[in-house]
């Protein structure tokens, strides 16, 4: 269970450095508006990651890096 916990913090901490390169290698994102959020929920194993997916392939959409 530890090593599941340290797994999980390690991607939160890996995710969360990505983010800060980003915004430093293109700072306008941060002055991006998002108008209409389309939040994606779920109990675990119940069709959200395809879905999540499924919009991340059309190109109106961006979804977060996860």
């Amino acid at each position: 269970r530890l090593r599941r916990t340290a797994g999980t913090a390690l991607r939160f901490l890996s995710n969360l450095l990505r983010l800060r390169q980003a915004e430093q290698t293109a700072p306008a994102v941060l002055d991006e508006r998002i108008e209409r959020p389309i939040f994606i929920t779920g109990l675990p194993r119940n069709v959200t990651t395809f879905q999540h997916r499924m919009m991340m392939m059309d190109s109106a959409n961006r979804a977060p890096l996860v």
